[in-house]
């Protein structure tokens, strides 16, 4: 028996039928026949059990229309995303749905539908969820990006200037970047192991280590600066990935739902994209400054008149605290080369973590000036 005909025992025929009802927007139908394949994605959330693309056809009277659904199931993986404060709580996904918190997001951005929630035990959970149709395969230009930076500052500015308000349920991810980071320490390799190794093989290398030791050090000040900004609801993960940009920016997966520091998402955003080659990391400096750019007058243009230091302090921060995952991974890769010349990958992580630093120090200099 193949993974298809498992997957199709185990679904319940009423929920999907509900479903396809919703999907449709039609009572009474009859579902002639359905199949269900594995969905692939580049990467995929340690709570994501499992991705599906569910297809099919039902009738009402004599006429058969074609239907789709994305069934996404989660599982907590371990222990520690039980925990409602941790940044991947493996729950938080199916209360967003089934709070309805996002159809009391700004219109700015669109969301697919969830149909059911469906829980399978205490530690399974079935989301049936409208399939999004358009690609977000093709290579992102500057203006694709500054207009997802521009839309994303009004998203927050309706939050930032008051008007809408900030959700108050408990499984909202209030220190969604302090979470990350802990987790990071925790998964990550050791780079202190490696240092020795590396020790003055590059003088930029034996900078950076030195600033982010500084900047480690000091990240509990920097958390505490980073809960007195302006808080705006968070999507945390903006990559690529999760993104669809048409007419309208639509985006999926909800799962590190958050309330944080006004600039955060943006810095993810940016911070993800260098790392997956969206943003060539010889171009970053530039992008940064005209992402931050447009994501300020998206703020203005909602309303919001307060000091722009404020987002570009949240921008900054979250960008250089990435270096707690991609400090480590350069220190491993560095340790193990074995050759004198620099391959591809540990050049484009030095200038990385060159980049993090370097906006660690501008985010002193704002720290300094507020």
């Amino acid at each position: 028996m193949n993974s298809t005909q498992t997957m199709r025992l185990q679904v319940d025929i009423g929920v999907l039928h509900q479903c396809v009802e919703k999907e449709l927007s039609k009572a009474d139908l009859i579902i002639s026949n359905w199949r269900i394949s594995p969905f692939s994605i580049e990467k995929k959330n340690f709570t994501t059990a499992g991705l599906y693309q569910v297809r099919g056809n039902a009738k009402s009277g004599e006429i058969d229309y074609p239907w789709s659904l994305f069934l996404k199931i989660i599982q907590p993986e371990s222990e520690e995303k039980n925990d409602q404060a941790h940044f991947n709580y493996w729950k938080r996904e199916a209360l967003v749905y089934q709070s309805g918190v996002l159809n009391h997001l700004p219109p700015l951005i669109q969301t697919p539908k969830c149909y059911v929630v469906e829980e399978k035990s205490d530690s399974e959970i079935w989301l049936w969820m409208e399939e999004v149709k358009e690609s977000n395969l093709a290579s992102w230009s500057l203006e694709k990006l500054s207009l997802i930076a521009h839309k994303i500052g009004l998203f927050h500015g309706g939050y930032a200037t008051g008007e809408i308000p900030l959700p108050k349920e408990e499984w909202v991810c209030q220190e969604w970047l302090a979470s990350w980071v802990a987790g990071c320490d925790q998964y990550a390799p050791d780079a202190s192991s490696y240092y020795p190794i590396v020790k003055g093989r590059y003088e930029s290398i034996d900078k950076n280590w030195n600033s982010y030791l500084s900047f480690r050090q000091h990240q509990n000040h920097y958390f505490h600066i980073l809960k007195t900004l302006p808080r705006v609801v968070s999507h945390h993960d903006l990559s690529k990935q999760n993104m669809y940009m048409n007419r309208e920016l639509t985006v999926i997966d909800w799962q590190y739902f958050s309330v944080s520091g006004l600039g955060e998402d943006l810095g993810k955003m940016f911070g993800v994209a260098i790392s997956n080659d969206d943003i060539s990391i010889h171009e970053a400096w530039y992008y940064q400054e005209r992402l931050f750019d447009e994501y300020l007058e998206g703020l203005r243009l909602m309303g919001w008149k307060g000091n722009p230091l404020l987002p570009k302090l949240g921008f900054y921060l979250s960008v250089a605290f990435r270096s707690a995952w991609e400090m480590p991974k350069l220190m491993k890769l560095l340790a193990n080369s074995t050759i004198n010349e620099l391959d591809k990958v540990i050049e484009k992580y030095m200038t990385i973590v060159e980049v993090q630093m370097r906006l660690a120090e501008e985010a002193d200099r704002i720290i300094a000036e507020l």
